[in-house]
């Protein structure tokens, strides 16, 4: 009878797995504007076989490192197709890294079962299921990130003549994670090994093993040394001061600043809908259970560490999740309410499986179609494109399959009719930038136009 119980945990995890992650990844045109940009400049890299610099739109890109680009361009070589299926499979399949890792160090120490159902709360949270369909930094970061935490609290429970493997891992996947998405990817585990060493009082151990910090240098240091020779000085300026330290700190450098409680608040949705059960019931959580609070530690210390930079996005938060889930998974097994978990699960994985690319396609319906739809007017034509007004909109870049597009975001009517005069070439702008312009309207949208001429009737 329990062989078959967990036959059919089995079954439905894969289930869960199918519907919520790899069904229709690559129906639905790639996001604006992280997919599009992101994408875009692993297609660049892959053409021009310049594996160390990172471009876009014709200029330095110095804000991140350049592993996910490298993965995206093995996925291309592989497969010969640059294609939206292509460019977020492999990131998906490398989510798998940190689930197998829960999984087998759950089934571990508390049983398949355990494992099991904290692995289906984990794919069925909605924020989880959505960022890992998408072809991002922020996913390849916590594949990384996380599995070097796991690897890290392995040590706890394995061997004494296993830990140093374990502790090697522990120290490569942050690297990896280094690579993937900077500073964060050795914050993360930093920060959850200190806290847990002074917890447990492991210190002996911790130190014993610092020697793997070698190995996350010459994992981390090759590519930053390279480019700090190419470039000095502006290298060092634009990703190492301004996108980490300054980004960090909370200045003016991407404009993303967010009150101290906004991951508290992103948490209350991105959980769903296991929060109800979290909050509810979180008295079951007994956090003398070591291994509940190596995970309870981990998911306050990745919480405090992103909470306590100024600029905040709901992405960034990612890493927590797979610890929430161990948490939320032993309140469900202490609930003794299977077939209400399972109805959850069940819905869970159709919802994102089934209807996930009509949400997309909902999204598009807000900009995003005229601008995929203008950008194939013009690759068709072999048209250049220009835009006034719009924002950096990346789908222009990538389906419109241009070199370089200038976004001009300033009012200057001068300009906007120096471009209007270039041969093969349109010009792309909202709606309501020309709402009291005699402008010609080419093709109008539903929020975006190409602006033919000024209409010299109406001036």
């Amino acid at each position: 009878m329990k062989k078959r119980y967990i036959t059919t945990l089995y079954c439905l995890l894969a289930f869960v797995f199918i519907c919520g992650f790899l069904c229709c990844i690559g129906s639905y045109p790639l996001l604006d504007v992280d997919e599009t940009r992101y994408v875009n400049m692993a297609r660049d890299m892959f053409n021009t076989k310049d594996y160390l610099t990172l471009f876009l739109n014709g200029d330095y890109f110095f804000e991140k490192p350049p592993l996910f680009f490298w993965i995206e361009c093995i996925s291309f070589k592989l497969t010969g197709v640059i294609s939206e299926l292509t460019a977020r499979l492999p990131i998906i399949l490398l989510s798998l890294l940190p689930v197998g890792l829960l999984f087998f160090l759950c089934k571990k120490i508390k049983g398949e079962r355990f494992a099991i159902i904290s692995v289906m709360v984990l794919l069925t949270s909605l924020e989880y299921v959505i960022l890992t369909k998408i072809a991002m930094l922020d996913s390849v970061l916590a594949s990384f990130a996380v599995s070097s935490v796991l690897c890290y609290f392995y040590t706890f429970y394995v061997e004494e003549k296993h830990k140093k493997y374990f502790w090697i891992l522990t120290y490569v996947f942050s690297a990896l994670a280094v690579l993937a998405k900077g500073i964060p990817g050795a914050a993360i585990p930093a920060f959850v090994i200190a806290v847990s060493t002074v917890v447990f009082k492991t210190y002996k151990e911790t130190l014993k093993y610092s020697w793997g910090f070698l190995i996350f240098l010459l994992i981390t240091l090759p590519w930053h040394l390279v480019m700090l020779k190419i470039y000095g000085s502006l290298f060092f300026d634009e990703y190492i001061m301004k996108h980490h330290i300054l980004r960090f700190l909370g200045s003016d450098v991407i404009h993303r600043s967010q009150p101290w409680y906004f991951y508290i608040l992103t948490l209350l949705w991105g959980l769903f809908p296991h929060v109800f059960v979290l909050l509810g019931k979180f008295k079951y959580i007994n956090l003398k259970d070591k291994f509940l609070t190596l995970n309870f530690i981990a998911a306050i210390s990745i919480l405090v560490f992103f909470s306590l930079s100024k600029a905040k996005l709901i992405t960034y938060i990612l890493p927590i999740y797979p610890f929430l889930a161990v948490l939320i998974g032993a309140i469900w097994i202490k609930m003794h309410k299977l077939k209400l978990f399972l109805s959850v699960v069940i819905s869970m994985s159709l919802l994102s499986g089934f209807l996930s690319p009509y949400i997309y396609k909902f999204n598009y319906s807000f900009g995003q179609d005229d601008l995929m739809k203008f950008a194939n007017f013009a690759k068709e034509n072999n048209y250049t494109i220009s835009t006034y007004m719009t924002g950096r909109k990346y789908s222009l870049l990538y389906y419109g399959n241009q070199s370089k597009i200038e976004f001009h975001n300033e009012e200057d009517l001068n300009w906007l009719k120096e471009e209007l005069k270039k041969e093969n070439h349109i010009v792309i702008t909202r709606n309501k930038e020309i709402e009291n312009l005699p402008i010609k309207v080419k093709e109008k949208g539903v929020k975006y136009s190409i602006i033919e001429r000024f209409d010299n009737e109406k001036q």
